[in-house]
């Protein structure tokens, strides 16, 4: 594993108190897609992780850029009706990823998918 995902994670771990399995579990029952836009795949860059910010609660992992408002962790008014519905049912209760972090951390082998397809094993996830 790299030095910068080797951080990536240590730093998910210590702001939202998420593992590196549980980013991985999150990332796969979204499809491997960022879960408003559907379209980025955090391979050039990382999914980041969507918070609330009263709660602290995950919500799930969009797509970020560090000044660029054209992600769907900057700005969302872009997008189509469809986009937008996600991200609004990424706002609501429960958020997508509760589902995947309760799995997660509660030692089930079998994870649920997010965004309608099959659940999946644990032992399946993919590590770098």
């Amino acid at each position: 594993m790299s030095d910068s995902l080797r951080k990536f994670f240590a730093d998910i771990l210590r702001k939202y108190g998420v593992t590196e399995a549980e980013y991985r579990a999150m990332y796969r029952a979204q499809g491997g897609r960022c879960y408003v836009c559907r379209k980025a795949s955090g391979k050039s860059r990382r999914l980041g992780i969507d918070h609330n910010h009263l709660t602290g609660e995950v919500r799930g992992l969009v797509c970020t850029g560090s000044l660029n408002a054209m992600t769907c962790n900057r700005l969302i008014a872009i997008y189509s009706r469809a986009a937008l519905l996600r991200a609004a049912a990424m706002l609501t209760d429960p958020p997508p990823a509760r589902a995947v972090l309760t799995a997660m951390r509660s030692g089930e082998q079998t994870i649920p998918s997010v965004v309608g397809n099959p659940p999946f094993d644990r032992r399946f996830l993919d590590a770098d």
